[in-house]
């Protein structure tokens, strides 16, 4: 499955789309505190149908927590008018904040 022409099924901003793209195919990372990050967005109003990693395999990459703010910001410049997508950025951003706190 091609992400990219997925992600370009939605009414986007072109140059910040590219940006997400570029950034999710050039991170790597150490193995140490990563998660998992949805390439296309699972929330109702993006991508529900990729929802399932199981299922689609491809629509997910291993991040680190840093790596994961920063791709959940550039999904939000890249879709400006999803609200779930402005919404996870926060989400993201605070849930690191809260452990680096602890």
């Amino acid at each position: 499955m091609d992400f990219k022409e997925i992600l370009r099924s939605k009414p986007h901003n072109s140059h910040h789309l590219e940006r997400y793209i570029r950034f999710i195919e050039s991170q790597t990372n150490d193995g140490v505190n990563v998660e998992v990050h949805h390439i296309c967005p699972k929330s109702s109003d993006m991508f529900p149908e990729f929802k399932s990693l199981t299922k689609h395999r491809w629509n997910s990459k291993i991040l680190t927590y840093r790596q994961h703010v920063i791709a959940h910001y550039m999904l939000h410049k890249a879709y400006p008018n999803s609200l779930s997508c402005a919404l996870a950025v926060s989400i993201t951003a605070n849930r690191h904040l809260r452990e680096r706190t602890r």
